[in-house]
């Protein structure tokens, strides 16, 4: 298995790690550690910089469940997953953690 991209710094919540659009990915430390003090203010968000060797992450989201399947860094690879097992799994959801967008439905 070779590994593809590199390595992101994530600025994330615990408190909200089930919402991939709150702890975004970054390329630098730098840009993480900015985020997150800026975010940081009051109790609302308690963010650690942290490093993460995936840029894509594949959840399982339904009124009953909403957790990580799968992760990677490339789209290509996120999207053949989700072809894998969109027959049995109808609530896939694609979310890229640098740009913040998600992909949901036939992709």
């Amino acid at each position: 298995m070779t590994e593809i991209g590199g390595i992101y710094y994530q600025a994330y919540d615990y408190k909200w790690r089930t919402d991939p659009s709150i702890n975004p990915a970054f390329d630098t430390k730098e840009e993480a550690y900015e985020y997150a003090n800026t975010y940081n203010e009051g109790n609302s968000h308690m963010y650690v910089v942290r490093m993460i060797n995936y840029r894509y992450e594949i959840r399982i989201v339904n009124p009953n469940q909403n957790e990580m399947m799968y992760t990677t860094n490339d789209f290509n690879d996120a999207i053949d997953y989700i072809d894998s097992y969109s027959p049995a799994h109808d609530d896939l959801v694609l979310y890229d953690l640098k740009t913040g967008k998600f992909y949901e439905g036939n992709l």
